[in-house]
């Protein structure tokens, strides 16, 4: 028998809610998305959304762990072997992930470029916080320490260039494909880019007897 006052549930209605609320919550601001919106667009009962995540918030939190969580399983990999190909597997990770859902990126920059004091930014901060300490305090310092990273480069000029050159690519205005022949907004395209980024990194920074296997033809 059913508990009182315990909605009746569904397997899929969570996930259903998580893949609806990422997607609207990358095409439109967070204080317009609502709790409605978001179970229209999943066909589901708004009292859902409390049932499985408490809040918009709280859904918006699940959501972004969600998308996150094959990343932070490699990143805790690369803590544990902190390694030139253990780095360009987690670069590809990412990669993948995103390719995924690529609206994850822009969702963040949104999300940063709000006031300080706006919820959203706080929450997205917490959240990289979170996510990005163990990279940045862990991860590219064991890597200096195995000397992964060449002894001329400035590892905080590493962080901020890896960053750039996984984010980047997602957060192209839609008007850069028009201007630049050649190119077109396609999932083949962003692959081959990564690719590219990864060789660029491989030799870059990264000590080229490091890394086993870049890709490379």
């Amino acid at each position: 028998m059913r508990k009182v006052g315990r909605p009746n549930v569904d397997d899929n209605v969570s996930e259903k809610l998580l893949v609806c609320a990422r997607d609207l919550f990358a095409s439109m601001p967070y204080e317009k998305v609502s709790i409605r919106m978001i179970a229209n667009k999943a066909e589901v009962n708004s009292s859902m959304i409390s049932y499985y995540f408490g809040s918009k918030e709280g859904l918006f939190e699940a959501m972004f762990l969600k998308t996150t969580g094959p990343i932070y399983q490699k990143l805790q990999g690369l803590v544990q072997n902190p390694t030139g190909d253990s780095l360009i597997e987690l670069i590809s990770k990412i990669a993948d992930e995103f390719l995924k859902a690529p609206m994850i990126p822009k969702l963040l920059t949104q999300a940063m470029n709000m006031p300080p004091s706006d919820a959203k930014r706080k929450l997205v901060e917490r959240l990289m916080d979170e996510f990005s300490k163990p990279l940045y305090e862990v991860v590219f310092s064991k890597l200096i320490e195995n000397e992964v990273i060449r002894e001329d480069m400035d590892p905080r000029m590493c962080r901020l260039s890896w960053i750039s050159l996984v984010m980047f690519p997602f957060l192209l205005p839609a008007g850069v494909f028009d201007l630049c022949k050649g190119i077109e907004d396609s999932e083949e395209f962003f692959k081959n880019l990564m690719t590219h980024n990864i060789k660029l990194m491989t030799h870059g920074f990264i000590k080229s007897d490091a890394v086993l296997d870049t890709g490379e033809s």
